[in-house]
């Protein structure tokens, strides 16, 4: 009786652990779940050529030719019509970490603005957001090339960053961590 007794305590004193257990699991869940819906993961295809801005949510996209996309808030990214064909145009409003995948026979070309990044196979980041005058172009690895219409600004490999100015067209290359900055 004492022992019935005693082994009734601790499955009493062990009930709070596993409550606790079983609401940490529960509330884990629906965190996982709430992550899932936020992260707005979706692809690009022919016919869903845009994705609009967002003010609250980062989006993963992945494009028809295999690249991945992390597009900031309030960042809008266009494909060109004929994306993917004899090459993959893209058109950035905004802020985007690109992972481009490798294809010598199509270029990746994004437009912000007047500013054209000809990518050859990389990852780094643009920043050209509306109303700012600088347009910088961060890489994480690979190598992309810059440049205005009538102009190269510059040819940048793996932790090397252009920060152009679009208002006097200078345009400012340095060294530096990218995948720290990214």
């Amino acid at each position: 009786s004492i022992h019935a007794h005693e082994n009734r305590l601790k499955i009493w004193q062990q009930r709070p652990f596993q409550l606790a257990a079983f609401i940490l699991l529960l509330l884990g869940a629906v965190w996982l779940i709430k992550i899932y819906q936020l992260s707005d993961s979706q692809p690009l295809s022919a016919q869903n050529k845009s994705i609009a801005p967002n003010d609250s949510i980062n989006r993963f996209i992945l494009l028809p030719d295999g690249s991945k996309v992390v597009l900031r808030r309030n960042s809008q990214l266009k494909l060109d019509h004929s994306f993917n064909q004899s090459q993959r145009v893209v058109f950035l409003t905004g802020e985007a970490y690109f992972d481009v995948a490798h294809n010598p026979r199509s270029p990746f070309i994004i437009y912000t603005g007047k500013v054209k990044t000809t990518v050859l196979g990389t990852a780094f980041n643009i920043k050209a957001w509306p109303g700012q005058k600088n347009v910088t172009v961060s890489v994480n690895r690979g190598k992309v090339r810059v440049e205005e219409p009538n102009r190269l600004l510059a040819l940048l490999t793996a932790d090397k960053q252009l920060i152009y100015n679009t208002t006097n067209s200078i345009a400012d290359e340095k060294q530096v961590e990218a995948t720290k900055m990214i």
